[in-house]
């Protein structure tokens, strides 16, 4: 759990997580949208890579959602450790700074088949 400090309030640190999470759920929402109709037309713009495993999917929407994230945390809290499945898959070490955890698409199986049961995670420890 991150100590009290003076340079952030939990109800702004909740309104940015929320207005992160609204954002990057717009982004994915359309790109999801524009995947489905992409697919429909045989055109395989979708970029899809692996990590652990086959299974493992990450696509370029989650690189960018959480790239999205990412940067307006960063813009108001610049010193806050951020961890994110997509950036932090080779390993990172928890300390007592402020964390940001994001995951830019829960569900990125069923992102790729256009499927809309996913979600944008942003959370604060």
């Amino acid at each position: 759990m991150a100590k009290e400090s003076k340079d952030f309030k939990v109800g702004e640190i909740l309104r940015l997580a929320k207005e992160c999470a609204l954002q990057a759920g717009e982004f994915v929402a359309k790109a999801r949208r524009k995947n489905f109709v992409d697919r429909q037309n045989n055109i395989e713009n979708v970029k899809i890579m692996t990590k652990s495993n086959t299974s493992d999917v990450v696509t370029e929407t989650d690189q960018k959602s959480e790239a999205l994230i990412t940067s307006m945390i960063r813009k108001r809290y610049p010193k806050h450790q951020i961890i994110g499945e997509e950036s932090s898959s080779g390993g990172y070490n928890l300390t007592d700074k402020p964390t940001w955890i994001i995951d830019p698409i829960d569900g990125t199986t069923n992102f790729l088949h256009g499927f809309p049961y996913t979600c944008v995670l942003v959370s604060f420890a």
